[in-house]
């Protein structure tokens, strides 16, 4: 069987492989998108328990791409509110005070997984290989080579790792992580509540870890209650009329009873980092680059915006007729995305300290530090504009396209 050449081979088609696989097709660029596991398929009588909160930059590079209508046609809920709050502090925040229609959406992950494959299978210069064994990984100064078990050998001047916090890519790369066991599991579910969600994204910082509800197009809410892994247990083994109270009690009944639920799933939780998003002829994207804490529902954003950082960089490299796989061109990725994803990391780990801390003090100041932010509008528009993506170092298509 005769090698296929490509100009990037994507390994990994979940949101950021598939973001960039969609926007490296609106160039000349040649893409094979690869990935072990079946297309995952959007069910309309089935919420996926997987959601992620989509802000406003993410929604951009996606109606960049011209899959937001897909997106919308499928199932998608705006949030116009957020409200925080701990046992010591509050913080409301709201579109309407930076002068937006909504803060962001809460979205299925296949609903935008399946509307980006969907774009990617009509476009004439992208090959979606799914499902596909990838036998063996090398890279070398002339190029990538990856040998397919159904497929023979795929070539290319550049190979991306998309694919999760188990990248094979990155191993094979020979490239480090850190991983920080949170010692936490996520328990996440679908849950009908007495009052309305009203378009409110809540979180109440407890003790034992984050609790969030947030709000479903069906007036449901996907909850993310993350807890040490002995409470975890606990809570996964009560039934359903014990976990519905005990879930009221814990929101301290902010939407009224829980009254129906769905099967509740666990998610160990970690912050995993690697020690460099480059290697010869490789970059890595998304959660093979760095995985953090869901407590601010950040984790797909910073996906979505690394595919589209690499994205631009290989059309800025292309255009000057520079090698797209070259150390030269990807560390501009790699500086351009690492530290900020680094920090949003910490940020994520110092909220959760805090807020987790079992001194009565230290979450009290968190709590006044809450009441403070809540009170210093100027505080507060800065955390609002960086969180959903109005402001900060973003790529152009993050720029463009009306949010609507």
């Amino acid at each position: 069987m005769a090698t296929r050449e490509f100009d990037v081979i994507v390994v990994g088609a979940g949101m950021s492989g598939a973001t960039l696989a969609c926007t490296l097709g609106q160039s000349e660029f040649r893409v094979a998108l690869l990935d072990k596991n079946p297309a995952r398929v959007w069910q309309q009588q089935e919420y996926d328990p997987r959601v992620s909160s989509v802000n406003l930059a993410s929604q951009k590079i996606v109606e960049s791409l011209g899959v937001w209508q897909a997106v919308q046609q499928r199932r998608v809920s705006p949030f116009r509110n957020i409200k925080v709050w701990s046992d010591d502090g509050s913080v409301h925040f709201s579109a309407a005070e930076i002068s937006q229609t909504h803060l962001g959406h809460i979205i299925e992950n296949s609903v935008v997984t399946s509307a980006l494959l969907e774009a990617l299978n009509s476009s004439k210069n992208i090959t979606v290989l799914q499902p596909t064994e990838i036998k063996q990984l090398s890279c070398d100064d002339h190029g990538a080579s990856v040998v397919t078990e159904e497929h023979g050998e795929l070539s290319a001047n550049l190979l991306v790792g998309a694919d999760g916090a188990a990248s094979r890519v990155r191993e094979e790369a020979g490239i480090v992580k850190s991983v920080r066991r949170y010692e936490q599991k996520a328990i996440v579910a679908k849950v009908h509540t007495e009052k309305s969600h009203a378009q409110t994204a809540r979180q109440r910082f407890l003790p034992t870890g984050p609790l969030a509800f947030l709000p479903l197009s069906d007036g449901s809410c996907s909850i993310v209650w993350s807890c040490d892994n002995e409470m975890a247990s606990s809570v996964l083994a009560l039934d359903d009329t014990s976990f519905m109270h005990d879930l009221g009690e814990a929101f301290e009944y902010h939407l009224g009873e829980i009254v129906e639920t769905s099967p509740r799933v666990a998610f160990p939780l970690a912050r995993q980092d690697s020690a460099s998003y480059i290697g010869m002829r490789t970059a890595l994207i998304g959660d093979a680059a760095h995985v953090i804490h869901p407590l601010a529902g950040l984790g797909a954003n910073l996906g979505i915006t690394d595919a589209a950082c690499l994205a631009q960089v290989l059309n800025e490299a292309h255009d000057k007729n520079r090698d797209i796989g070259s150390h030269t061109t990807l560390r501009c990725y790699e500086r351009w995305r690492k530290g900020d994803n680094a920090l949003v990391s910490c940020a994520m780990d110092m909220y959760k300290n805090i807020f987790g801390n079992s001194s009565d003090t230290v979450r009290r100041v968190a709590g006044s530090g809450l009441n403070f932010a809540n009170r210093m509008s100027p505080v507060k528009h800065i955390l609002m504009r960086h969180a959903t993506g109005i402001s900060g170092d973003l790529p152009d298509i993050a720029r463009q396209s009306s949010i609507h």
